[in-house]
């Protein structure tokens, strides 16, 4: 399985970055169900590593997902900084 990149960023006016997003692509509507497992002792939680299993529901489609997720790095091994995608000021780090 390829490994994913991702970007993310803190949406403040959602209506506003949909109706930007749907002017370049087709919208799809799912619903996401998702189930995080940890240690008693939030080990991976705490360390940013991540366990998690996703039901994504759509009209015409149900799948599961199993992801576990390393704490965010770039290349070199440093956290990203994000700017929000309504332009407000970035952040370092990146939550789910």
């Amino acid at each position: 399985m390829p490994i994913e990149a991702e970007f993310k960023a803190h949406v403040h006016d959602p209506g506003r970055v949909r109706d930007w997003l749907r002017e370049r692509a087709t919208e799809e509507v799912s619903t996401y169900h998702d189930v995080y497992f940890d240690q008693p002792d939030r080990s991976l939680t705490r360390s940013g590593r991540e366990l998690r299993v996703r039901v994504i529901e759509s009209e015409t489609d149900t799948r599961a997902v199993l992801t576990y997720k390393a704490p965010a790095v770039d290349a070199a091994g440093r956290r990203l900084d994000t700017a929000d995608a309504d332009g407000r000021s970035g952040r370092q780090g990146s939550d789910d």
